[in-house]
């Protein structure tokens, strides 16, 4: 079999019940590098018998696993459309909004709040995106809609404005999502996996993904993801007829990207990395029908918190005092942004490990950012 491989994805309407996968859920391209790692536990039976020779081992838990990789590009109308690797992104754990811009009159008592409820009478419609003293306003809706002429009311600001048009399309958001997959208003995350490989195919059910994105100057994003879930099938199964809707895109470079922390623009940007653990372990249950045993994959972010790393120029305390910051546990704001359409927002960061080093004649500041937050919103990536 040559090895020409394929990822489809499958969002599950109840997680860890696999779907029934086709031509339509290979969204976009998966690299060379890429590998399936379906694993099962060994069972030593440990029988004694009449000679030291060996006894046949059993088998327990099956589990799926699968190294996967894309690079980072916007839909194809990406006002409207969702990035084509929007389920591995939202198999991390990442929760997708789709946003509205309606343009606003002058902002009284203002400004909106970012994360804030937005009203209209005594209904909620939306929550805020970005601190906002002038119109437009983006949000992602709730409940309803706003019309042309409505009152907003901020919840917690008190901000009132009034809208001068219907709301349009904004895009899409992600940041980061809670959820006990049991029943709760955001239990859309696991997805039934296929990785296929010239003519065979491995599946997995109830499956999540821990992502982590690499920057690096001139190239593209790439966004890598490590997959967990039951093994639940495989067997053989010819590639997909695929016609990939986002080959027209070419993935934007990290160039321009106009990152800054606390107020700071940094010099000397080559390797950035954004890192989301969430610590994926099986939820193994006797009591379920499956023979593997399994539920589906769970996760666990306490205590692991997102990260990003980089190593810009070293400059005097004058420009910027990278150690005295370090020791003073402050917080503070970052961007940065991806060609024109993705921005990434982290607005409570911290130091947590400011080293010493060079590179060539040129002497670098390696950096530890922790994402921190109050309502999982450590971090938002936006797509316009």
């Amino acid at each position: 079999m040559r090895n020409i491989i394929q990822l489809a994805l499958a969002q599950e309407a109840t997680p860890g019940t696999a779907e029934t996968l086709n031509s339509g859920d290979v969204a976009f391209r998966i690299r060379d590098e890429d590998a399936p790692s379906p694993t099962a536990d060994t069972i030593d039976l440990q029988e004694s018998q009449q000679s030291s020779s060996a006894r046949p081992v059993g088998i327990g838990v099956h589990r799926f696993a699968a190294s996967v990789s894309a690079n980072l590009r916007p839909g194809a109308t990406p006002l409207t459309t969702a990035p084509s690797i929007d389920l591995l992104l939202r198999m991390g754990m990442l929760q997708r909004h789709a946003l509205k811009s309606v343009a606003i009159g002058s902002v009284t008592g203002g400004p909106f709040v970012n994360g804030e409820v937005i009203t209209v009478g005594a209904a909620s419609r939306g929550i805020v995106f970005r601190n906002t003293a002038a119109g437009p306003l983006r949000y992602w809706v709730t409940s309803g809609a706003i019309a042309n002429l409505d009152t907003i009311v901020g919840e917690t600001s008190g901000a009132s404005a009034d809208a001068t048009a219907d709301p349009t399309d904004a895009g899409f958001v992600y940041r980061p999502s809670d959820s006990d997959f049991e029943g709760g208003s955001d239990t859309k995350h696991h997805c039934t996996v296929e990785f296929l490989k010239g003519g065979f195919y491995w599946q997995g059910r109830g499956t999540l993904g821990q992502l982590q994105m690499q920057f690096r100057n001139g190239q593209p994003v790439l966004v890598r993801s490590e997959l967990l879930g039951a093994w639940s099938a495989q067997g053989d199964k010819a590639l997909y007829s695929v016609a990939y809707g986002d080959d027209a895109i070419t993935p934007p470079r990290w160039v321009n990207a106009q990152m800054s922390f606390d107020g700071y623009t940094p010099r000397d940007l080559v390797d950035f990395n954004l890192s989301m653990p969430i610590n994926l372990e099986l939820r193994e249950d006797a009591n379920h029908a499956a023979a593997q045993g399994v539920r589906y994959a769970d996760y666990q972010r306490v205590g692991s918190p997102p990260t990003v790393t980089f190593a810009p120029a070293l400059v005097g305390t004058a420009t910027y005092d990278f150690y005295t910051q370090f020791k003073g546990e402050a917080t503070f704001a970052a961007t940065w942004k991806l060609g024109s359409r993705f921005t990434f927002y982290a607005d409570e960061c911290q130091f947590v490990d400011v080293g010493a080093d060079n590179r060539r004649q040129l002497a670098v500041v390696p950096l530890t950012l922790r994402l921190c937050g109050t309502n999982n919103d450590e971090f938002y990536i936006l797509c316009e």
